[in-house]
């Protein structure tokens, strides 16, 4: 009967979930398509808009314009209170120790940002502020689909052609220069760091990319705490124990890229 009891228990939990996520992904849908139509309104030229075919003057445009932009704030005012509500609920649940369990446990895929479904995101920006921001939200693209797909490195070619660079649906992909700038902007941030060859004054960059979606000085707490958990100072141990082993399965470390790992062993602690 216990059994019996704790199974129809986590099922109920299951579907309560169920029912968050979907709605967690109609509000998170809602809030990226007012964002969309609000930036084309603000991005518009008013001197591209035929007022006179429409009937309109300019100033009747641009007073719909401004109805629109408002009805749009409303509406991402609401979701986004509607999305602090769920988070609010499912904090309250007992199945859910802390906020950071909702994101492993109703989300099983990345949701992209409202900017990779806008054209001009996949084309450097001249304007220098416009810039700044687009490589921002490029940078923390990177590092979130890194992470979620656990990968620790990218080919600056073979990256181009992947989703996180290459958008179908608008038939656009970054250029090799803007991958490459956005990869510095990580590295400036020391969230990445190319892959060198050669010795001495020949050493230059590859076209391979360490990625840090954890920083090394995190990477270091991770590895620095389990060994201290485990009382493994001072011990002999193997690498396949510490990164692949079944008692790190559930550890972020877990299949850890090895050249990372090394840099970021710590002291006392020997490998094989």
């Amino acid at each position: 009967m216990q059994a019996t009891g704790a199974s129809t228990k986590t099922v109920n939990e299951n579907v309560i979930l169920k029912n968050y996520e979907k709605k967690v992904k109609e509000e998170v849908r809602l809030i990226n398509e007012n964002l969309f139509e609000m930036l084309k309104l603000l991005k518009i030229d008013d001197s591209s808009k035929s007022h006179d075919d429409l009937g309109l003057n300019k100033n009747s445009q641009a007073e719909i314009d401004s109805f629109e932009i408002e009805i749009r704030t409303s509406n991402l005012v609401k979701s986004t209170e509607s999305l602090s509500k769920i988070v609010s609920d499912l904090k309250d649940l007992t199945i859910l120790n802390d906020f950071k369990s909702i994101n492993s446990q109703i989300t099983n895929h990345l949701d992209f940002p409202w900017q990779y479904n806008f054209p001009p995101f996949f084309t450097l920006q001249p304007n220098e502020d416009t810039k700044r921001k687009q490589l921002d939200a490029w940078c923390d693209l990177v590092l979130n689909y890194c992470k979620f797909k656990r990968i620790y490195q990218l080919d600056l070619n073979e990256a181009q052609n992947t989703e996180l660079f290459s958008n179908k649906k608008l038939d656009r992909k970054c250029s090799l220069e803007l991958i490459s700038v956005i990869l510095d902007q990580l590295v400036k941030a020391n969230r990445a760091e190319w892959v060198m060859s050669g010795e001495g004054k020949n050493v230059k960059k590859t076209t391979k990319c360490f990625i840090y979606w954890f920083s090394l000085d995190e990477w270091a707490k991770l590895l620095y705490e389990y060994v201290n958990k485990n009382s493994l100072q001072n011990t002999v141990c193997t690498i396949y124990e510490l990164i692949d082993g079944d008692e790190v399965r559930k550890e972020p470390f877990y299949k850890l890229d090895r050249q990372i790992f090394f840099k970021n062993s710590e002291p006392g602690v020997k490998f094989f």
